[in-house]
């Protein structure tokens, strides 16, 4: 069986010239133990730029497990990078 999975969502709303998006997206495979999950938000707050990406990825049988999480913000014109964590377990 090769069962395979997918949802997507998206949604986008502009609030008081307040611009905000966000995407989530995940897909699994479920028999060959494949799952992976991807969030991407980014908002726009009162000229503020935000902006945070997670990504994880697992391989079942292979033992295989990755996660990167990445995080930046925009604030007052001021950039700054929060954290970057990549994790490999065998």
């Amino acid at each position: 069986n090769n069962n395979y999975q997918r949802s997507d969502i998206k949604s986008a709303s502009f609030i008081g010239n307040n611009y905000q998006r966000s995407d989530v997206e995940s897909a699994s495979f479920i028999n060959n133990n494949y799952q992976r999950s991807d969030v991407e938000s980014a908002s726009f707050i009162n000229n503020n730029y935000q902006r945070s990406d997670v990504e994880s990825a697992s391989f079942i049988n292979n033992n295989y497990q990755r996660s990167d999480v990445e995080s930046a913000s925009f604030i007052n014109n001021n950039y700054h990078v929060r954290y970057r964590v990549s994790k490999f377990h065998q």
